[in-house]
């Protein structure tokens, strides 16, 4: 081999190993090549938590990986810029599914997700049940019953096991209050529905009814057939959806999801309205009166057919 080849030969090699090593560390760090924009960009990713653990998530119609057994997490890296569809699932549960923007070395987070369980198991608490009214506490329910053509007030005590009825011996307020307090500041509809903080007007809309988040830092308003969200550090107001039917009752299920009675169908919605609202139908009795979600328990319970059933546990 003449000494130019050896050269040329020594050269090339020598090219080689520094493009392969500077590719190497340029795509270490995240950059790759965008075939949509013709660029090289720096990639981004999605950080997701979700419960139950141990769940299945996939980036773009692919698998992509597991959350973990212990907290449930999961960093999706490596994502180009723009909208990835992303789906999490686990058998026995309602998928969840959003689009997420990816931006350049950032990572889009869905720290909040919550799957719904598909089946759930109900238990008969007291039979020809007329009405109730759950006591601020959520220990205790207070039960009109109709027995011989007699109506007569028991108080369920959910903290004997199982739940023991009691001889009503004083009563509770049977409508809901309008006005709560955050912080010692009051929180109430006034009589057109307008919610008010002391004197202040949050929102230039009527309402017939609100609740306060168990970390009470959003409220969520309804009227006859939209759903709100007012987010009381930001004062950011939030419509969610919109249905055909009525609204019924509204609970926070947690702190970013609703649980709420259209009809006889009892769904939850999550409050994160990036791309589309998650809602699931949780259960559909035929002639569901009236329900109440206890926030003290974490379990349903369901006026239907002159029946009080409760559910089993539904969150940790």
């Amino acid at each position: 081999m003449v000494k130019k080849t050896r050269v040329i030969l020594f050269l090339s090699c020598l090219f080689l190993f520094f493009f392969i090593a500077s590719a190497s560390i340029f795509y270490s760090l995240g950059y790759r090549f965008d075939l949509k924009t013709k660029k090289i960009v720096q990639t981004g990713g999605i950080f997701l938590k979700v419960e139950p653990k141990s769940v299945n998530v996939f980036s773009d119609e692919k698998l992509s990986e597991k959350t973990d057994f212990l907290f449930g997490t999961v960093l999706i890296k490596n994502l180009l810029p723009g909208k990835h569809k992303i789906r999490v699932e686990k058998e026995g549960f309602y998928p969840w599914e959003k689009v997420l923007e990816v931006k350049e070395k950032e990572v889009a987070e869905a720290k909040n997700i919550i799957l719904i369980k598909k089946e759930l198991n109900f238990e008969v608490l007291a039979k020809e049940v007329k009405n109730f009214w759950p006591f601020p506490d959520g220990k205790k329910i207070l039960l009109e019953i109709e027995i011989d053509g007699d109506f007569k007030k028991n108080i369920l005590d959910l903290d004997k096991i199982p739940p023991a009825l009691i001889d009503a011996t004083t009563s509770v307020l049977e409508n809901a209050s309008t006005s709560q307090k955050i912080n010692g500041e009051l929180y109430y509809l006034n009589k057109s529905g307008y919610l008010f903080k002391d004197k202040e007007k949050l929102i230039d809309l009527p309402f017939g009814n609100f609740k306060i988040s168990p970390e009470a830092k959003k409220i969520v308003l309804i009227n006859d057939y939209e759903i709100w969200v007012l987010f009381i550090e930001s004062s950011e107001k939030r419509f969610l959806t919109r249905f055909s039917k009525k609204i019924g009752e509204i609970f926070w299920y947690n702190s970013d999801y609703l649980l709420f009675r259209i009809g006889n169908e009892i769904k939850i919605t999550e409050i994160d309205n990036r791309d589309r609202l998650n809602i699931v139908n949780l259960a559909d009795f035929k002639e569901t009166q009236k329900i109440f979600f206890n926030q003290n328990d974490k379990k349903l319970y369901i006026l239907n057919k002159d029946n009080f059933l409760v559910s089993e546990k539904l969150l940790p």
